[in-house]
């Protein structure tokens, strides 16, 4: 995201967590960029849904889905969670606590017949889809890979939005802990 489109991305990206869906405009994104909002329409023509849309784009390995892929090299299964939590709790904290979920931000602040929502919807569709795969990998049958999956995502999602709101990575700690846990009691 080198060009200057995608700096606009970048910069919704992390407007998205303080100002949500409703509260974001052009005019705060382009002021953010030192660019007159004209530019905006330039790249994208429809206005804030077109730049939303290329947020969630970007967000599909922006967001929880980098921590899905890019922890896969863990040995076992509690070692993935492990580097998954670790993984969220670095980034949080290099952003000043200031980074959100924004698949979530959008999904939350939308009409669910929104097209960005639909798109959501989508998005997590797809991490869920990823985390299933992850952890057949690490020998779970199918259908308990998918309740896993699910657990997974809906725990680090409301880790992060808790650590966050406390400017703490502890949450995210303790979730990860949990679901190590969680993983060491169906295994016995």
């Amino acid at each position: 995201m080198q060009d200057f489109r995608g700096q606009m991305i970048l910069k919704a990206i992390q407007l998205l967590p303080t100002h949500g869906y409703a509260g974001i405009t052009l005019m705060h994104v382009a002021r953010a960029c030192n660019a007159p909002r004209g530019s905006l329409y330039h790249y994208f023509p429809g206005g804030k849904d077109d730049l939303m849309a290329a947020v969630l784009e970007a967000a599909k390995e922006y967001s929880l889905g980098t921590f899905i892929t890019s922890c896969s090299r863990a040995p076992e299964l509690q070692a993935y969670i492990a580097d998954m939590g670790k993984a969220l709790s670095t980034a949080l904290s290099k952003s000043g606590f200031e980074l959100g979920c924004p698949v979530a931000a959008i999904a939350m602040s939308t009409e669910k017949t929104h097209v960005l929502n639909q798109r959501c919807k989508a998005i997590y569709a797809d991490w869920r889809l990823a985390l299933q795969a992850r952890l057949q990998a690490y020998g779970l049958p199918s259908r308990e890979a998918a309740v896993m999956g699910l657990n997974i995502l809906n725990t680090f999602q409301g880790a992060l939005l808790h650590a966050r709101m406390a400017g703490s990575c502890e949450p995210i700690e303790q979730a990860a802990l949990l679901l190590q846990r969680d993983i060491r009691q169906r295994s016995h």
